[in-house]
């Protein structure tokens, strides 16, 4: 009860009216459970979709690594993602019944991947923590990075794996941990399958990687991170050398210049994420006043006070680039979840470094206390101001949906999982080499979950993908008159 008593009395001066305050926590504690537990409901109706049975195919034809070899002579030099999706696909019992699988593992592995990183900041408490992975997880493209095989093993799983790499590499290089070859073997390896997941992961990680082994080298007189640089590049040559890139490359429109992709990609850095930024810094630092920390954290040389964003700005342009070059745009929008994954890094970077009167050289007694104690009421402002402007975006948004279409839409995936588990059982009662026909999904809500459905053309690939996959002659869509 002391302790209790003294830590209002240290956070209540600089902070919001102790009833305020209860009552803003809960609100976000409440939102954070209920967001956590949305995803995780929509985990459980995902369904396989196009690229998955390509995949599955593939790997019962030509075995997992055959796939593999034959996709890279052929498609996609992103070896990881296909393996991934060949392993699980290749069992039609795993596929059809334990597809729940693919978003949980996503899940587990940028949960733990944010955990790790936070400790690069010193930062343990669990609301911080559920905090920053919900915020991910809310900026990920959800549809196609988390609820679907093929895009959340060359998406989703990128994202984990690179926040790894990310904390490991930023604590080697601030000396939290030292380089010891176990460390540095864990980082070559996922340095490799980073590269193998797809293009725009593999050039931001060597771009971040490439300023931080050099500055690792000249503070520390080490060349060992020199060798994770170089097995990132050889994995980028690996990855980029393969011959079905080139035969893709064949079939997309003609590049934009080098120097024009780097400037076109630094524009699009500013118009399109320079507002989200802004917010996702405004949403940290209001996080931060509700839940402030009393430990003292260990500081962290003055050298290196921009330096982690920076690296992090460095990483996002050259991600950016790889697709600016190839597209001459951002992409597709599962290709974003990495640009928000390292958005909200750097918001929360700059944030954490900028909450605190000791930023980064030096301490004080409470590190909690921010900057100007004076000011409750606006940081109030602040909170009323961006619900409004929410509820306000919302009603403009959706000016004649009612809360009972909002929650029909939430029940869409549900629906779609019915209607996929009726089309798999016309499927094991049609038999081998059969033709088929069923019904298109004409439902007018759009899922939560990812789906692309079958035409009513049995050449489209998505039909032959499908029919391979099971074993049938053809299978087609009913045509509506």
């Amino acid at each position: 009860m002391m302790g209790a008593a003294r830590y209002w009395q240290r956070i209540q001066p600089f902070s919001l009216p102790l009833g305020m305050m209860f009552m803003m926590r809960g609100i976000w504690i409440v939102t954070l459970a209920l967001f956590l537990a949305w995803v995780l409901w929509n985990a459980f109706q995902a369904i396989p979709a196009v690229d998955d049975f390509c995949y599955g195919y593939g790997g019962k034809l030509n075995g997992v690594l055959g796939n593999v070899i034959d996709v890279y002579q052929h498609w996609s030099g992103r070896y990881t993602a296909t393996f991934l999706i060949t392993l699980f696909g290749g069992s039609e019992r795993t596929l059809l019944h334990y597809y729940f699988l693919v978003p949980l593992s996503i899940l587990l592995l940028n949960i733990y991947a944010v955990r790790r990183l936070l400790s690069v900041f010193c930062e343990d408490r669990l609301i911080i923590w559920l905090g920053v992975s919900a915020l991910l997880l809310a900026f990920f493209q959800m549809r196609q990075s988390l609820f679907w095989l093929a895009g959340g093993a060359t998406y989703g799983i990128a994202s984990g794996i690179f926040l790894l790499l990310i904390a490991e590499e930023f604590k080697i290089l601030v000396g939290r941990v030292p380089a010891t070859t176990k460390r540095l073997t864990a980082l070559c390896a996922g340095t490799i399958l980073l590269a193998g997941c797809n293009e725009g992961a593999m050039l931001a990680h060597i771009a971040l990687l490439l300023p931080l082994a050099l500055l690792h080298y000249t503070t520390h007189q080490s060349k060992k991170m020199l060798w994770v640089l170089a097995a990132a590049i050889l994995a980028a040559l690996v990855a980029g050398a393969a011959p079905g890139n080139f035969a893709r490359a064949s079939i997309m429109h003609e590049h934009l210049g080098v120097f024009q992709a780097v400037w076109l990609s630094l524009v699009m850095i500013v118009r399109r994420y320079l507002l989200a930024l802004v917010l996702l810094i405004v949403v940290f630092h209001i996080f931060f006043r509700l839940f402030p920390s009393t430990k003292p954290a260990p500081a962290v040389a003055p050298s290196y006070k921009l330096v982690f964003v920076l690296l992090l700005f460095f990483a996002l342009w050259a991600g950016i680039f790889a697709r600016a070059y190839v597209m001459g745009d951002l992409g597709p929008s599962r290709t974003r979840t990495q640009d928000f994954m390292l958005i909200i890094l750097m918001a929360f970077c700059m944030t954490r470094y900028g909450h605190f009167k000791w930023g980064l050289g030096g301490r004080v007694d409470h590190p909690g206390k921010p900057q100007n104690a004076s000011q409750p009421a606006v940081w109030g402002i602040v909170m009323v101001t961006m619900v409004s402007l929410v509820l306000l975006g919302a009603y403009i948004r959706y000016p004649n949906q009612s809360w009972g279409q909002v929650m029909g839409d939430v029940r869409a995936s549900a629906e779609l999982r019915q209607f996929m588990d009726q089309r798999f059982f016309q499927v094991s009662q049609a038999g081998k080499s059969s033709s088929l026909e069923v019904d298109a999904y004409a439902a007018p809500r759009k899922p939560i979950t990812f789906f692309s459905d079958i035409t009513p053309d049995t050449q489209q690939w998505e039909n032959t993908c499908f029919s391979n996959y099971f074993g049938l002659q053809q299978i087609l869509t009913k045509t509506v008159h």
